[in-house]
């Protein structure tokens, strides 16, 4: 190790930077390969040996997924010498992706705040109704078994045997 730790760190940012390079990667993951590259040429490698963040970042799927790769960020930053954190800047895009960092935090989660708004006062006006319901249900309810109960009662009360059993009770 010795021996090869001068040419250690540029073979490692090379094999990163030809990661980083294909052109499919989401320019959030360059970004994030692009600052990895200027802690290895700082020579902060630690990250190298705990790599199981990024197996569970990787999981995360759609439009605001990056953010998930602020966590191994956070859990190697923590440990000493393993990573500094510092400005992680994208060299490749001119400000492309601090642009789109922008449209995101200003257009899509305010829209994604909004929509759960207006998905909370959706589910509020539905249990509304459903309350509603159940007590126009209850009283539909209440109001059948008291007329069946009248009906009943009439019809006992008819019958020439409900009253000798109440002539008895009455005198």
């Amino acid at each position: 190790m010795e021996e090869h730790k001068d040419s250690f760190f540029p073979h490692t940012a090379l094999d990163l930077h030809k990661v980083r390079d294909k052109k499919d990667r989401p320019a959030v993951l360059r970004w994030f390969l692009w600052g990895l590259v200027r802690n290895i040429n700082k020579g902060y490698i630690g990250w190298l040996d705990d790599t199981e963040a990024l197996h569970l970042c990787k999981k995360e799927k759609g439009r605001i997924a990056w953010v998930s790769l602020g966590f191994p960020l956070m859990m190697w930053s923590r440990d000493i010498e393993t990573l500094h954190l510092g400005p992680f800047r994208s060299g490749e895009d001119g400000g492309n992706l601090e642009w789109q960092f922008g449209e995101l935090v200003s257009l899509d989660l305010p829209k994604i705040a909004m929509d759960l708004v207006n998905l909370r006062s959706a589910m509020n006006e539905q249990m509304t109704q459903v309350f509603g319901l159940q007590a126009k249900a209850l009283a539909l309810l209440v109001s059948a078994c008291v007329t069946g109960f009248q009906l009943l009662g009439k019809a006992v009360i008819g019958s020439g045997e409900a009253s000798q059993v109440l002539g008895n009770y009455t005198g």
